[in-house]
């Protein structure tokens, strides 16, 4: 599961420059792709530019909680 916030958000959308690495990771059944709503809402980013098979959530930090209590690591790059 890879969760964006803030201004990794922005690699997100099309043409962000990871597109093809997206695109490949998406294609994988256990790989998941969201972006923070919060980030998407502040910075005035249209979810349908996002590169398909990108969801967005409520807020980025909850689910970053909401995985590490299903036992998900999380490493922030």
């Amino acid at each position: 599961a890879i969760v964006a916030c803030g201004g990794a958000v922005d690699s997100l959308v099309k043409g962000g420059g990871l597109d093809e690495e997206l695109e490949r990771a998406l294609e994988q059944d256990y790989v998941s792709v969201v972006a923070c709503g919060l980030t998407v809402e502040h910075k005035g980013i249209d979810p349908d530019t996002f590169v398909a098979g990108v969801d967005v959530v409520p807020n980025g930090f909850i689910e970053l909680a909401r995985l590490q209590a299903l036992g998900y690591q999380s490493i922030e790059l």
